[in-house]
């Protein structure tokens, strides 16, 4: 492995990897361990184009070891931000269920309106008949009364 790094550096980490270069002759980048065993969360610095061109530049950051009871540690908090991570996918499913619920309440609710003004269309159309049928009616009594009066006037 041809490392290039410069022992004028201060600072660890940031200062570092600046001057940290992989075997391409790249910057190196600081990554954070993610899998749950006894490096979990240990920084370390690797090529940029580890996935692309298979670089196999590597090396820790953090290299002290952690003691067995910080690793359990580290893993159990690790456990419970999963955890909770479903539990929180859980809440939005039900979340996602319930408005599921409610845009199926508003469909509902809106076939029922169109019932409605459909039967409130036909009663008003309905009372339109009866006042027309109520004014011939009157005309008819009206004529009626005439009649009426006008016979028995003779």
């Amino acid at each position: 492995m041809n490392l290039r790094t410069s022992s004028n550096s201060t600072k660890k980490g940031k200062a570092n990897c600046a001057k940290m270069r992989c075997q391409l002759g790249f910057s190196a980048i600081v990554q954070t361990t993610k899998k749950l065993n006894e490096n979990h969360g240990k920084r370390f610095y690797c090529c940029p184009l580890w996935k692309v061109d298979g670089c196999q530049f590597f090396q820790w950051i953090d290299d002290e070891n952690y003691g067995q009871r910080a690793i359990e540690s580290i893993c159990g908090y690790a456990r419970e931000i999963v955890e909770l991570n479903q539990q929180l996918q859980q809440v939005k499913n039900k979340i996602d269920d319930g408005e599921e619920g409610v845009q199926i309440r508003a469909v509902e609710e809106l076939k029922e309106y169109k019932t409605l003004k459909k039967k409130n269309k036909k009663l008003i159309e309905e009372i339109g008949h009866v006042r027309r049928k109520n004014k011939l009616l009157v005309v008819i009594l009206m004529i009626s009364c005439f009649m009426f009066y006008m016979y028995s006037n003779m």
